[in-house]
């Protein structure tokens, strides 16, 4: 279901945004949509990216490594 929005912008803004909806074969309102779904997608972090960094790296010195190094190669 759609929604009416009103928005207010910089008046020399809404040149450059309407000629971008033209170029794109798209409407104003379909611009900002998709616009407002990209910042949506890009806040919800991945599984990798939330657990990015939260392990340490084992090392050749660990007994762990050394079992596991032996076992797969």
């Amino acid at each position: 279901m759609k929604t009416k929005l009103t928005l207010t912008i910089d008046s020399r803004l809404l040149p450059k945004i309407k000629h971008i909806a033209i170029l794109q074969g798209t409407s104003l309102s379909n611009l900002v949509e998709e616009g407002m779904k990209e910042i949506i997608n890009e806040k919800q972090e991945s599984f990798a990216g939330k657990w990015k960094g939260k392990f340490k790296t084992a090392s050749g010195h660990d007994k762990r490594y050394k079992y596991l190094a032996k076992k797969y190669s």
